[in-house]
C-alpha cells in the first residue's frame, strides 16, 4: 500500500471531515480516546481531509443551492489514492448522500447514523430526543435508519432555537450554544426521553449538562473506526 508515496503495511483510516473544522479536530480527539493505547505505536494511521470549503449541507439540500458531493466524492477518492482502507465521515447532515458516496469509491465506509442506531437498541434506549439540524430533522436521515427500531426518536420542538446553537458552535460561542440549548433539553425532558443522540457534529464539542443519558454519534463512530481497522491488522 502507498501512502504519501510511501509503501506501508499497517491499514489507514481515512477521515472525511471540515464539516465543520471543528468537529472534525474533536473527532480526532475522539478517535485517541477510544483506541487502547500505551505507547505512540499503538494508535491506528490515519489521513484527514479537514476541508471547510465543502458547500454548505443544509443550504443544498433544503435549497436546492450548490450540492456538496462533488466535492464529497473529490475528497474521498483523495484519501483512498493516498492509502485509506476505511473511511469515516463524522458530519450527521452528510450522511443524506452516505449511498452516493459509498457506491462511488472502493473502500469500506462507515455509516455513522446506522452505528448509532444499532448501540442504542442494543443498550435498551426506549425513547430518545434527537439534537440535530433541520436538515436532518426534517428530511428525516435519522428515521431512515430507526425505522425498523424499537427505539422511539424524539424531535426538539424548537428547530430554529436548535440551529442557533450550532452556529453559536461554528463561530466560536459554546457558552452561547450551550445556554441555547438548555429549553431545547427540557422539553425532551418533558416529552420522557430518557437519553440524548447529539445527532449533530458541531454540538458534539460542548459539555452539555443534562439528567439523560447521552449518546455521541462521533464517540460511536470513532469506536468502530478502531474496531474496524484494527481487525484488518
Amino acid at each position: 500500500m502507498t501512502m504519501i508515496g510511501r509503501e506501508i503495511e499497517d491499514p489507514v483510516l481515512g477521515i472525511l471531515g471540515g464539516m465543520g473544522p471543528e468537529a472534525t479536530i474533536n473527532f480526532q480527539r475522539e478517535l485517541l480516546a477510544e483506541t487502547p493505547a500505551e505507547i505512540d505505536q499503538d494508535h491506528i494511521v490515519t489521513l484527514v481531509s479537514n476541508d471547510p470549503k465543502i458547500p454548505d449541507r443544509n443550504a443544498a439540500i433544503l435549497d436546492g443551492s450548490e450540492s456538496p458531493l462533488p466535492r464529497l466524492q473529490k475528497n474521498a477518492k483523495t484519501l483512498k489514492e493516498a492509502g485509506a482502507d476505511v473511511i469515516a465521515m463524522p458530519c450527521n447532515t452528510a450522511h443524506y448522500y452516505y449511498g452516493d458516496l459509498k457506491d462511488s469509491i472502493e473502500a469500506e465506509f462507515i455509516n455513522m447514523i446506522q452505528t448509532a442506531s444499532n448501540t442504542l437498541e442494543q443498550n435498551g434506549v426506549e425513547r430518545a430526543g434527537l439534537l440535530a439540524t433541520k436538515t436532518v430533522l426534517d428530511v428525516g436521515i435519522y428515521d431512515s435508519y430507526f425505522a425498523n427500531s424499537p427505539v422511539d426518536l424524539v424531535a426538539p420542538e424548537n428547530k430554529t432555537r436548535l440551529m442557533e446553537a450550532i452556529y453559536a458552535v461554528k463561530r466560536g460561542d459554546h457558552r452561547e450554544a450551550t445556554q441555547t440549548l438548555i429549553p431545547v433539553i427540557e422539553y425532551l425532558e418533558r416529552r420522557g426521553c430518557e437519553a440524548l443522540l447529539i445527532g449533530c457534529s458541531d454540538l458534539s464539542v460542548l459539555s452539555i449538562e443534562s439528567e439523560l443519558t447521552e449518546y455521541d454519534p462521533i464517540t460511536l463512530l470513532a469506536r468502530e473506526s478502531v474496531e474496524r481497522v484494527t481487525e484488518r491488522g
